[in-house]
């Protein structure tokens, strides 16, 4: 029986490998990242969908569409913000 591993942010380098990876050992990866991600980096034979994960519905509709068939998940979505000291970084 295969496994479904859902990979939200799944396009970057560490993702790509993953999915590599998962392949490898006989899982199924489902990649989440955003549109011009997908764009760029698309991975053959890989189910991608286009979500961006500070968008609340965008989230909301991809639990959806895999809360019932995955065995896995694993959260590599990041974020760039400009430059300052970890400690005086405020929480949101």
């Amino acid at each position: 029986m295969t496994k479904t591993l859902a990979i939200l942010g799944g396009c970057g380098g560490i993702g790509r490998q993953l999915v590599a990876d998962a392949t490898e050992e006989g899982w199924t990866p489902v990649v989440f990242d955003l549109p011009r991600s997908i764009e760029a980096h698309p991975i053959a034979g890989v189910a991608m969908h286009a979500v961006d994960a500070s968008d609340a519905d965008d989230m909301e509709q991809a639990a959806r569409h895999v809360s019932a068939s995955i065995d896995g998940f694993v959260n590599l979505c990041g974020f760039v913000s400009g430059e300052e000291p970890l400690t005086e970084r405020a929480p949101d």
